[in-house]
């Protein structure tokens, strides 16, 4: 597998999860809106968002294999090159294979064709996180044998949208992009 190959299944990854750190962070207020100073009198009342029910969290999840499993993503990734993104592959297609949760310890298996063949990635399980009812795919300090580098990213999945943050070592960036199915299948952005 080429190291541009590396790079894209890492940046799609690290992509998923930045979106949902920074909706997560803002509580879903506009990021201007989220930078102006709280009173300290809202403060005292702001309430923490009520633990989500087992049966919803078996839901979200099942919905998340249904989206994922057999789909395409297709999108744009840019690299950071100081304060401006420099675009390095527009419109890259990523076909994954199944993606199945593992254990309830947030561990999702996901398998990942490499670009333009029919060869299984044997890519290392994943983490899968949630912010409120959007999954975010977190890889952290992910070593690939043969690599330098250790591969990061978060990746938000949105209905049929993903997008996020990716970093390799020595560069980093973004990513976004719509989740393609060939199976006709219903649209989950509901």
């Amino acid at each position: 597998m080429s190291k541009g190959h590396l790079f894209i299944a890492a940046a799609v990854l690290s992509a998923i999860g930045g979106l949902i750190f920074a909706s997560w962070r803002t509580g879903g207020q506009s990021v201007a809106k989220a930078r102006q100073p709280m009173k300290p009198a809202a403060m005292k009342h702001t309430a923490r968002p009520a633990p989500m029910a087992a049966a919803d969290r078996t839901r979200l999840e099942e919905q998340l294999e249904r989206t994922l499993s057999g789909a395409t993503l297709r999108g744009h990734m840019g690299r950071r090159q100081k304060r401006e993104i420099e675009a390095v592959s527009p419109d890259t297609p990523y076909r994954l294979g199944k993606v199945t949760k593992l254990d309830d310890k947030g561990h999702w298996k996901l398998e990942y064709y490499i670009p333009g063949t029919d060869l299984l990635f044997d890519m290392p399980p994943v983490n899968v996180e949630w912010a409120g009812d959007l999954p975010v795919i977190t890889i952290t300090d992910l070593q690939i044998k043969g690599k330098k580098g250790m591969f990061r990213a978060r990746i938000l999945i949105d209905g049929d949208d993903y997008s996020g943050t990716w970093s390799d070592g020595k560069s980093r960036g973004c990513l976004f992009g719509t989740i393609v199915r060939d199976d006709g299948g219903e649209d989950r952005s509901t």
